[in-house]
């Protein structure tokens, strides 16, 4: 195992990704970047979180639910111990 720590971030940046939406939803977004990265750290495939492009095939963009029927896009790359938030589709009731 390697000593490099996994990180995350917005791709292609936080401004793009999250332009619009209410701090609620980006907290609650950030908290599940964590929560991926810390999974990751501790040795779990995160690359099956979620749904893919096709189910129960790991690898790719996940789609994670956020609490209140929104969604969350994530790329896992783990050689780079990256999680990249590339999409959220915020709850119908913040758009």
């Amino acid at each position: 195992m390697s000593d490099e720590q996994w990180q995350w971030e917005y791709d292609p940046n936080r401004e793009c990704v999250t332009t619009g939406l209410p701090e609620i939803v980006i907290a609650e977004v950030e908290k599940i970047a964590e929560d991926l990265v810390t999974l990751g750290g501790l040795g779990f495939d995160i690359t099956d979180i979620g749904e893919g492009r096709h189910h129960g095939v790991p690898g790719g963009v996940r789609r994670l639910p956020l609490t209140d029927h929104g969604w969350v896009h994530v790329l896992p790359a783990p050689r780079l111990r990256l999680v990249a938030v590339i999409h959220i589709t915020p709850p119908f009731k913040y758009l």
